[in-house]
């Protein structure tokens, strides 16, 4: 008598995200939210079957902010408790083993070394193919927080291998993508930039209006406005300094976004006190960052001049876009100074050496003729509906 063994067939899985870094948890980083799991909700209603593999800290936070919608969405999430980083290394690479013995995936996304190098381990047993998604330039940013040689000299092998192993390599903006050819000879790589969930950012008239009278802001005022965290590259203080030369226009507004307190950051603290109280900060929920800025007209958004920045793509960017906001800029910001200037969409401005009267002319040009066109960008360039083409050319099944 032959007796027959019935093997379950595994599950397929078209896309997982391997979600691993170093202290950065989804729940707690806004940009993940927008750049992960809005990018992993764009691919599910496509018709792809998508996943997650992550790192959490709190439940209920975790599934509160993106967790409850992913799951609404269709997108299945595989979940690891956060502990010290050697553990949740370990954690994530038994449980990525584990779900290799129930799941086919087709193709694994990895957003740097942390995840491709959980894969190298994986590799010695089976391979995966996957998307290496660059973000920065990792030697420079490493450089930028104070890292040893040592730790950079491992960022770059890691790295290396991570790339060189890949099925495919993306980048956040062209400067990236030649930086990466030239750097690990390689010869194709795709360009997806920070993009958005436009749905997100229409605003009716009547709310912007709103959201002006909550504020206690005219109608007719010009409003600056900054969105973000308050870390050194953003060059807080400069921007600072260039607001500081409208204090005595009686029509600007400035309203400072932000979940950092300004008191802790002694490079800002003396500049916002000459302000005298003009300044209006406030700490917004991320679902209604879209109506604030909508009520503002003029985007800031400054950057030093180093490498780190000169290929990076801000999410802050297609944001005041799709507000209808003008933008002034540093020059050198990845793709981000040529397409405002080939669009006419805002202005850049050299923080240390600025030029008076060419700031304050653009600034007293009507703002109105700028928010269909900067919108009109914004869709053009920064929705992942824009990049579908290029989604399916690294995930179709050939």
């Amino acid at each position: 008598m032959v007796e027959t063994m019935l093997v379950k067939k595994k599950e397929t899985i078209d896309i997982l995200f391997l979600i691993f870094d170093l202290g950065i948890l989804i729940e707690e980083s806004t940009v993940y939210q927008s750049q992960v799991c809005e990018q992993l909700i764009f691919l599910q209603k496509q018709g792809y079957k998508t996943s997650l593999l992550t790192v959490y800290k709190e439940w209920n936070k975790f599934n509160k902010v993106i967790g409850a919608r992913l799951g609404k969405t269709g997108v299945k999430v595989f979940l690891r408790k956060d502990n010290r980083f050697l553990l949740n290394f370990l954690n994530v690479l038994f449980l990525m083993n584990a779900l290799t013995n129930r799941y086919n995936f087709r193709k694994i996304y990895v957003r740097g070394m942390w995840s491709s190098t959980i894969l190298y381990f994986l590799s010695l047993r089976k391979s995966f193919p996957y998307v290496f998604d660059s973000r920065a330039d990792t030697i420079d940013e490493s450089l930028a927080i104070g890292a040893s040689k040592l730790k950079i000299s491992i960022y770059r092998h890691l790295e290396k291998i991570g790339i060189e192993k890949a099925t495919n390599v993306t980048a956040v903006s062209k400067p990236l993508s030649v930086m990466l050819k030239k750097t690990y000879k390689i010869n194709e790589v795709d360009i997806i930039p920070c993009c958005l969930a436009y749905e997100n950012f229409i605003v009716r008239d009547e709310d912007r209006f709103k959201i002006r009278k909550l504020l206690n802001f005219s109608m007719n005022s010009i409003v600056f406005v900054y969105s973000g965290g308050l870390s050194y590259y953003q060059q807080i203080p400069y921007m600072l300094k260039l607001w500081s030369m409208f204090i005595d226009w009686g029509n600007i507004e400035f309203l400072l976004l932000t979940n950092d307190d300004v008191n802790n950051s002694p490079s800002s603290t003396p500049l916002i006190k000459q302000f005298k109280g003009r300044i209006t900060h406030m700490t917004v929920a991320r679902h209604e960052i879209p109506q604030y800025l909508a009520a503002a007209d003029i985007g800031f958004m400054l950057r030093d001049q180093r490498n780190l920045n000169k290929v990076a793509s801000p999410v802050k960017f297609p944001e005041y876009l799709s507000a209808g906001l003008a933008v002034i800029s540093s020059p050198n910001v990845g793709d981000v100074s040529s397409i405002i200037l080939d669009n006419d969409v805002g202005l850049l401005i050299n923080p240390y050496s600025v030029e008076e009267e060419y700031l304050t002319t653009f600034v007293a040009c009507d703002k109105e003729i700028f928010r269909a066109r900067c919108r009109s960008l914004s869709q053009n360039l920064y929705t992942w509906e824009a990049y579908r083409n290029v989604f399916n050319k690294l995930y179709k099944e050939n």
